[in-house]
């Protein structure tokens, strides 16, 4: 299976690096473009709505894109990302409950800087005019530590690496990037070392180490490729905000994961209260600042970077935060970088189910993002009261997209004008009186035969109803019910083993 993938546009290139069968790890590219599907009697694969089409495709990405933007009639699965159309084409066949996950090379970094020229102030990456004095980087497949720091140091454990840079910080730079090109990490992982302004971390040691590369080797150099194994890093800034994609390589900031997985709402987020909550471990504490301790405690300063990188370890040993995000990348068929992107998880899943069925995904037409109500409160009635029952519906969303066979194929329009309390009564009767439905800019007028017709194929349940009156046809299940229900009883079948795992740990005890 895959480990990262990386799509040159400019030249058609897929990069990627993948474990093979026999667990050897591998890179490999590949000219490749994306395609559309275009309407066509003789194509052998259907749309979602039963139209027979025909993968339609081009000698360049620009060709490609030029074509979606000039024809909107006729063709389906427009604008998919390249990556994860590549990858769902290349393993949708391996089948979900046989996924045998990679071992992935993961470096936890973190890097120490000086601050000389703005004392009393927090080193700024956009200007990165403090030098850098430590980089540490943590394997944890081999469970081995990499230090490179401008003084002279003396490490105290067996699987620690310390290389002096004789006090040049140029020379640092030079060695830490020539040690990860050679030995290439999967991912690259830390506390706040990548922008991610989703769960507003603000990013520091990627963009700190980038520009202070550029300040020492000249704004041209391209030295900090290195961080990627095919010498590609891009970068693009926007106000006080720098990106930064390492080809190659997935960055996975342990703060923005901590922040999206962990169903805990802390004061702070820094790395040492998050430690002592979660694992109750901290770091290293000195007296002072730590611009005394550089002064006057080297040793000290460099076991103080060695320990934040452990950190990284020791939370994420209790929290196997990266063994999910590895997971969803796997099963949705997505760099694993996307793990917040719920379109791009749901690209992957649902291109995966068109492949295995012989279907292409419908055309993206996209417009304008809306805000709606979702789950409401209804207002209590106040008083005491006898007969008390408690519902509780097992993932009730999931359980109304499978129940009304909600899908986009399947959508029939919304009835107008009739009060919820009203479409459950009729459902209840199986029998609506006149009515109108809107799909889309059209209005359906529902009477005579058509309401009869109508009424006939809700008592044989081939019409669902929902009580805000949209309407979808039951003949068969939907393609996002049918993958909405596959993944349900996939969830009730781990849930059921984990149970299971519990119960044999509780008996050895």
């Amino acid at each position: 299976m895959f480990r990262n993938i990386y799509y040159e546009t400019y030249t058609n290139t897929i990069h990627l690096w993948y474990t093979a069968d026999n667990g050897e790890n591998k890179y490999r590219t590949e000219k490749w473009v994306p395609y559309v599907f275009q309407k066509d009697d003789n194509g052998t694969v259907k749309s979602i709505f039963g139209d027979n089409v025909k993968k339609l495709k081009f000698d360049s990405f620009k060709q490609y894109s030029d074509f979606q933007k000039n024809n909107k009639k006729d063709i389906f699965e427009n604008n998919c990302k390249p990556d994860i159309q590549y990858l769902v084409e290349k393993y949708h066949k391996v089948d979900d409950d046989h996924i045998n996950p990679p071992a992935l090379k993961i470096y936890s970094c973190d890097i120490e800087v000086h601050t000389i020229n703005n004392i009393g102030h927090f080193p700024s990456p956009q200007k990165a005019e403090e030098p850098i004095t430590i980089i540490t980087v943590y394997d944890w497949l081999n469970d081995h530590y990499y230090a490179f720091g401008l003084h002279e140091y003396e490490p105290k454990k067996d699987n620690v690496t310390y290389v002096y840079c004789n006090d040049d910080e140029r020379e640092l730079l030079d060695k830490f990037f020539s040690f990860v090109h050679t030995h290439p990490p999967d991912i690259y992982t830390g506390w706040n070392i990548s922008l991610n302004k989703k769960m507003v971390v603000s990013g520091f040691d990627f963009p700190y180490i980038i520009n202070r590369t550029k300040n020492l080797f000249g704004e041209d150099t391209k030295i900090y490729n290195q961080l990627s194994p095919i010498n590609k890093v891009r970068v693009w800034k926007s106000g006080k905000d720098m990106t930064v994609i390492i080809a190659g390589v997935s960055i996975i900031d342990y703060q923005a994961l901590y922040k999206w997985f962990s169903p805990h709402n802390l004061e702070k987020y820094t790395l040492d209260f998050v430690s002592k909550f979660e694992i109750q471990e901290q770091k290293l504490e000195y007296d002072g600042s730590l611009i005394d301790l550089y002064n006057n405690d080297w040793e000290l300063y460099c076991d103080y970077n060695i320990r934040d990188v452990e950190l990284i370890k020791l939370l994420n040993d209790k929290l196997g935060y990266i063994s999910l995000v590895q997971s969803l990348a796997l099963l949705s068929r997505a760099p694993m970088e996307c793990y917040m992107a719920m379109t791009a998880l749901l690209e992957g899943k649902l291109l995966t189910h068109y492949r295995r069925n012989n279907l292409c995904a419908p055309f993206f037409e996209g417009g304008v993002q809306e805000g709606y109500p979702a789950a409401y409160v209804k207002f209590p009635q106040v008083g005491l009261h006898d007969w008390i029952v408690s519902v509780d519906i097992a993932s009730s969303y999931p359980t109304a997209i499978i129940t009304l066979n909600m899908s986009h194929e399947k959508y029939l329009g919304r009835i107008q004008q009739i009060t919820e309390d009203q479409v459950i009564d009729y459902v209840k009767a199986q029998h609506f009186p006149e009515f109108t439905i809107k799909k889309g800019s059209r209005l359906i007028e529902y009477t005579g035969k058509s309401l009869e017709l109508f009424n006939k194929l809700l008592g044989k349940k081939l019409i669902t109803v929902a009580p805000c009156g949209t309407c979808f046809k039951n003949d068969k299940r939907g393609v996002i019910a049918y993958v909405e229900k596959d993944m349900f009883d996939q969830r009730v079948k781990v849930k059921k083993k984990m149970h299971e795992i519990i119960k044999q740990i509780n008996a050895l005890h």
